[in-house]
C-alpha cells in the first residue's frame, strides 16, 4: 500500500465561521420568532362571518306548516381576554430567551476565534520549526560528507561516520513529524471554522 501524503487545506477566512452550531442557534432564533407572532395573533379579537341556510317544515315561521327555504348570515366577534393577563410576562419570556440565544452565539463566536488564534499561532510555529529543521538537514548533510571525506582519508574512524550519518537520519525524521503536526493542525483550524 502506499500513502500519499495529504494536501495542506487552503487557508480559510477565519471571520466567516460555517459551523452546525451556528445554524442550530439561528433556527432557535427563528422559533422564538414564530412565537412572539404567535403571541400577538393570540391575544387579538377574532372576527368570523357565517352562512346557514336549509330547507325545512317549518321554516322560520314556527306557525306556518309548510316547507320554505330559509338561511341565516352572521357575523360573530370573539376576544380571548385571558391572554392579557399573561401578555407581558410571556413577552419577557421570549425576550430572555433571545437574549440567551445571543449572549451562547456571542460566547460560542469568541471561543471559536480564541481557538483559530491558537491554531494560527501552533502553525506559525511548526512552519518555523520546519524551516529550521531544513537548515539543520542541510547543516547534517555538510557533517556528513566531511565525515565521509575524513574517512576516506583515514582521520577519523566508520563508527564516527556512522554517528553523523545517524543524526542526519534523525534530523530528517525530526522535520517529517513537524511536517506532519503541521498538517494535522492545518486540518484542526479547518475544522474548527468549517465542518466541510
Amino acid at each position: 500500500t502506499q500513502f500519499l501524503r495529504p494536501l495542506v487545506p487552503i487557508t480559510l477566512d477565519e471571520s466567516v465561521i460555517h459551523r452546525p452550531e451556528l445554524l442550530s442557534l439561528d433556527w432557535q432564533k427563528q422559533y422564538i420568532k414564530a412565537q412572539r407572532e404567535a403571541l400577538r395573533v393570540g391575544y387579538m379579537p377574532r372576527l368570523g362571518v357565517f352562512v346557514q341556510g336549509a330547507y325545512g317544515n317549518p321554516g322560520l315561521n314556527m306557525l306556518e306548516d309548510k316547507f320554505k327555504f330559509y338561511a341565516m348570515f352572521g357575523v360573530k366577534l370573539s376576544w380571548n381576554i385571558g391572554k392579557l393577563y399573561t401578555l407581558g410576562n410571556d413577552r419577557r419570556l421570549l425576550e430572555t430567551e433571545s437574549s440567551r440565544i445571543d449572549n451562547e452565539r456571542e460566547i460560542f463566536l469568541y471561543n471559536t476565534h480564541l481557538e483559530t488564534d491558537d491554531t494560527r499561532a501552533s502553525l506559525l510555529a511548526l512552519s518555523e520549526k520546519m524551516k529550521d529543521d531544513k537548515e539543520v538537514i542541510r547543516l547534517r548533510e555538510d557533517i556528513r560528507r566531511a565525515a565521509e571525506t575524513a574517512v576516506a582519508e583515514g582521520t577519523m574512524s566508520v563508527t564516527d561516520l556512522l554517528d553523523e550519518i545517524d543524526k542526519e537520519h534523525k534530523a530528517r525524521i525530526e522535520h517529517s513529524m513537524h511536517e506532519l503536526q503541521y498538517l494535522q493542525t492545518a486540518y484542526n483550524l479547518k475544522h474548527i471554522v468549517s465542518c466541510d
